[in-house]
């Protein structure tokens, strides 16, 4: 059997075993963000992501994606897809959808709002990125990632990483993995299929995000984000954060990072590494994406999806 890691106590329990995720929630009786935009979604919201248009978020106990008006703040579309559904992306014309219970990727006409194919790759199907040519899916339960060719929707090569692949992104040159049961993270060359680099990092590394010349890895075991060399794929510095940071993102001056043991948000000055102080965001923040002006933070507890102001720091009011 493999490692068991718990990720998260207390409201939300997120359980891996065996390359299995499984989201454990009950919605809190307030909400310490009660003045801000709350988006109700589907249970166990995990995943975010913006195509350019709407926000894309993964309901991860109600097999369910919803799609988020960012300028009305209303729920347009709610749609059914795998079991598990987890990581989220766009290609600029269609939605990915990783189902981690169903081995399988979803597609989604983000027109209509129907699902327009299922693509079966490894086993726990997590993270899922694009590169601007190919899909990218790390399955956790393979310890493999698996390459899609969006126009055909077929997979392409099939690449041996560290053991329980998590977060995938790409950089434009690579395509980085956070490997959350060994400890690393895998530099794939996109040309070649083949992986680079192995980099030590944190302890249970999740969250990648790309920015500042930089690839971000959140250490969710060690409360820390470990800062990476793209080129000579060393790490540059490490940065305390809150507890168990998970999801990361890069708004274009600062880096992101959501702390699910905090119920937190962490911004950092990628230049210094300077850390602001946390934003109190939900109860259990997750994933996360930026939509050029707003961060929009997926809480698992309780079923929403919070607005916040990059510029500020602080959450959007109705």
């Amino acid at each position: 059997m493999r490692n068991v890691r718990f990720i998260g106590i207390g409201v939300a329990l997120l359980l891996v075993a065996a390359g299995v995720v499984v989201v454990l929630a009950q919605r809190p009786d307030t909400d310490p963000s009660d003045d801000a935009v709350a988006v109700a979604v589907g249970d166990g919201p995990i995943g975010v992501a913006f195509d350019g248009t709407s926000i894309w978020v993964t309901n991860s106990l109600s097999e369910t994606v919803s799609r988020i008006d960012p300028t009305s703040n209303t729920v347009t579309a709610t749609i059914d897809v795998g079991d598990g559904p987890y990581g989220v992306a766009s290609d600029g014309t269609r939605i990915w959808i990783a189902n981690v219970l169903s081995d399988a990727v979803t597609t989604i006409d983000p027109t209509t709002g129907t699902v327009s194919a299922t693509i079966d790759v490894g086993d726990g199907p997590i993270g899922v990125a694009f590169d601007g040519t190919s899909i990218w899916v790390t399955n956790r339960a393979s310890d493999t990632v698996s390459k899609i060719d969006p126009t055909t929707g077929m997979v392409s090569a099939t690449i041996d990483v560290g053991d329980g692949p998590y977060g995938v992104a790409s950089d434009g040159t690579s395509i980085w993995v956070a490997n959350s049961l060994s400890d690393t993270m895998s530099r794939i060359d996109p040309a070649t299929d083949t992986v680079t680099a192995t980099i030590d990092v944190g302890d249970n590394p999740v969250g990648v995000a790309i920015g500042g010349a930089s690839v971000w890895v959140a250490n969710l075991g060690s409360d820390t984000v470990s800062r990476i060399d793209p080129a000579s794929a060393t790490i540059v510095a490490t940065i305390g954060v809150g507890d168990q940071p998970s999801g990361v993102a890069f708004d274009g001056t600062h880096l992101w990072v959501t702390n699910y043991g905090s119920g937190t948000v962490t911004q950092i000055e990628p230049t210094t590494g300077d850390v602001a102080a946390a934003r109190r965001v939900g109860t259990r923040p997750f994933g996360m994406a930026f939509d050029g002006r707003h961060l929009w933070v997926a809480d698992i507890s309780s079923g929403v999806v919070s607005k916040l102001d990059a510029a500020t720091s602080d959450l959007v009011g109705p």
